[in-house]
């Protein structure tokens, strides 16, 4: 299992301040790292397995999915609550 946490921030065209945190936990599957030439930056892929993700922008949450209990909520609406429902998941 594996729990990544990655925090990005910036500044826009606006000059104004922006910051998003991605959570992802789920099942390492494989690690590749890219071969570099003079000048690149270094880039690793990871491939995971997702059984949750949550995506936080500037303070709001943005998508918080978790595959075990059909959770699937993106930009405040839950997609699929009905599903749930029909099927008696809380």
């Amino acid at each position: 299992d594996i729990l990544l946490n990655v925090r990005e921030s910036g500044k826009d065209q606006d000059d104004v301040g922006w910051f998003t945190y991605h959570t992802v936990q789920g099942k390492f599957k494989s690690l590749k790292e890219k071969t570099m030439k003079m000048g690149d930056k270094p880039v690793t892929e990871l491939e995971i397995a997702v059984r949750v993700y949550n995506r936080i922008e500037d303070g709001v949450m943005v998508a918080d999915i978790d595959t075990r209990t059909q959770k699937f909520w993106l930009n405040g609406e839950d997609i699929l609550a009905d599903a749930r429902r029909l099927v008696l998941l809380p």
